[in-house]
């Protein structure tokens, strides 16, 4: 998926004046369960998932450690009305109706992380999700796709304008939202969050650097470049009416999807007809439009291929150092070994107090990492 569509492209006109084509795939799979869950398990399961939900409310989302398919978190509300227990391990999040059964409806719904999706592929998260229901004991009976978000990376270095997409807009609904900052676009909103489809166009480059859980799509575009994102999320009213239930239903239309939503639901074109739908497609929509070729099972990253960095532990470090100056200011330390020595030893007096290794599992889950595996500090702490 990183060969470009398109090396570089000229145009005169209003809009982006020069763009390079990054990446395209699959943001979001959300996924309806239909599970017979182990009778002999099944009551296990919901003493388990009660005390931690439980222990959960009353703080922070607890570590339940001896799962059979490894450590995960317990939040301490579930999903909607249907799903009572929310579950997250490293690379997805699981909800679980009560009933131990599939009825008229999933019982169990999954959300793999979106790091998954664009580092392993449909595939292979799909496997793994019910690799880990499996080890539940729970025998998944059928996959319904839910939701999907698919999206397209492009390189503008000039960047979007909302005059420009106002002004060159042609789509099937008329409500619109943005985000600006300072005057500067950097979120594009077509359709309600809630419709059963909605665009996004924006800068997602900005995104990414604010969230260390999303550092490694600068691996995917080769660093940190003005990347823009144009990103639909189709909920599952939609991909019904398109006969989209199974994940191979997904992987056959996903192309004549990416083609309806950027040639019929949603275009840029320039004002130069009185007729919208005569008008000239823009140059850059016509790149956007061509990606539709690139979806299906050829848009999978291989894990393999690509070094993904870790969520910089720098950004910590970096803070930490911030605060020692006004720490030792305020107790009147002015030599840095003393101030240290003073900083590590109440540090470890306050972590003392609370559970080290919860505390560190917690963590891991959180940044999509398993507690078990090793970090890249290892065990040689100086200190």
């Amino acid at each position: 998926m990183g060969d470009a569509v398109t090396p570089h492209a000229l145009i005169t006109d209003e809009g982006p004046k020069d763009w390079r084509f990054l990446l395209a795939g699959f943001d979001t799979l959300d996924l309806g369960l239909y599970v017979a869950w182990d009778d002999d398990w099944w009551e296990g399961i919901i003493k388990n998932l009660n005390y931690y939900q439980a222990e959960a409310r009353m703080g922070k989302p607890a570590v339940w450690k001896d799962t059979e398919a490894g450590p995960c978190l317990i939040l301490p509300r579930g999903k909607g009305a249907n799903y009572k227990w929310h579950l997250q391990f490293p690379d997805m999040h699981i909800f679980i109706a009560p009933f131990d059964k599939p009825k008229n409806l999933p019982n169990v719904y999954v959300s793999p992380t979106a790091k998954s999706l664009w580092l392993r592929g449909v595939d292979q998260v799909v496997e793994s999700v019910v690799n880990l229901i499996q080890e539940m004991h729970g025998q998944v009976c059928q996959v319904q796709v839910s939701r999907v978000d698919l999206a397209a990376d492009f390189y503008i270095e000039s960047g979007i304008t909302l005059d420009f997409l106002r002004s060159h807009r042609v789509s099937r609904t008329r409500s619109t939202n943005h985000y600006e900052n300072d005057g500067v676009l950097e979120t594009f909103y077509l359709g309600r969050k809630s419709a059963p489809i909605q665009a996004r166009i924006y800068d997602k480059l900005k995104k990414t650097l604010k969230s260390p859980e999303s550092a490694f799509f600068l691996a995917l575009w080769g660093g940190p470049v003005q990347a823009w994102r144009v990103e639909f999320q189709l909920r599952r009213a939609l991909l019904r009416q398109m006969g989209i239930n199974s994940i191979d239903d997904l992987k056959q239309q996903a192309g004549g999807l990416w083609i309806y939503l950027t040639e019929q639901w949603f275009s840029l074109r320039l004002p130069d007809n009185a007729n919208s739908k005569r008008r000239t497609v823009h140059l850059w929509w016509h790149h956007v439009q061509r990606v539709a070729d690139l979806f299906g099972p050829a848009c999978a990253i291989s894990r393999d291929a690509l070094d993904i960095p870790k969520v910089p532990a720098d950004w910590y470090v970096a803070r930490i150092a911030g605060c020692m100056a006004p720490l030792a200011a305020r107790l009147g330390i002015s030599d840095l070994d003393e101030a240290i020595r003073y900083m590590l030893a109440d540090v470890r007096a306050k972590l003392g107090e609370k559970d080290w290794d919860e505390e560190y599992a917690r963590q891991r889950i959180r940044m999509q990492e398993n507690p078990d595996s090793p970090g890249i500090g290892g065990s040689d702490v100086p200190f």
